[in-house]
């Protein structure tokens, strides 16, 4: 899944299959009560976030409203259904799910009870990002040349850091005044050796005469332009 609003799949339906203790699919109703246990991805303390429970996790498009999502639902022929909304934060979402005789009014003495982690929402596509770089933290590589580290950070709408291994491609205008390795991923190493979610890194070299020059870095990931 991707998070609400990224253009990708924002939700997914969850089957849960109730069978016996000879594993056989069990054809009598039951109810079952689906949940979201903390922690999950979202923007505050689990479960409360931010106070706006409309851009995170739901079950069949309900919002939370501070509480665990959760959801009931009834099977039929041994399968029970629910659906599970993205919210605006990536990360891995756990499932729980609660079986229940269809006469338990009270609902507080499951049969049995099952957890698994089927879901990772992963950030949007970017929305947002920054050139970095700083003179000051070039190096000189012999016979007059430069070396000086350049990185470019990209989030999406939600201000979640790009996912590792994106592709950016950095070009330098004009052209003749620097050379600039073209191709780089978020995540990659710095100059120093760090890595950071959501920042690509590369390196600008250049001669003497080209220190005052006035130049432009460009940093393109598809056809967004920075």
């Amino acid at each position: 899944l991707m998070v609400t609003g990224g253009g990708g799949s924002e939700s997914v339906t969850i089957t849960a299959v109730i069978k016996d203790g000879g594993g056989n699919t069990v054809n009598d109703s039951y109810a079952i009560i689906f949940s979201v246990p903390c922690p999950f991805p979202i923007d505050g303390s689990c479960p409360v976030g931010d106070g706006d429970y409309s851009n995170d996790i739901m079950l069949n498009g309900i919002p939370s409203n501070g509480d665990v999502p959760t959801a009931i639902s009834y099977s039929t022929n041994g399968l029970a259904n629910v659906t599970l909304n993205s919210g605006n934060r990536p990360g891995s979402v756990k499932l729980r799910a609660e079986l229940f005789e269809l006469d338990d009014e009270l609902m507080n003495e499951p049969i049995a009870i099952a957890e698994e982690t089927p879901i990772t929402i992963v950030t949007g596509p970017p929305a947002f990002g920054v050139v970095g770089y700083a003179f000051m933290d070039a190096d000189t590589i012999g016979s007059g040349l430069f070396e000086m580290p350049v990185s470019c950070m990209l989030w999406d709408i939600w201000s979640n850091p790009i996912a590792d291994c994106t592709n950016v491609w950095f070009t330098v205008y004009p052209p003749e005044s620097a050379v600039i390795i073209g191709e780089a991923k978020t995540g990659n190493e710095n100059s120093n050796g760090d890595t950071y979610t959501g920042v690509a890194n590369t390196v600008l070299r250049y001669g003497s005469s080209d220190i005052f020059a006035e130049i432009i870095i460009r940093a393109q990931r598809e056809s967004s332009i920075l």
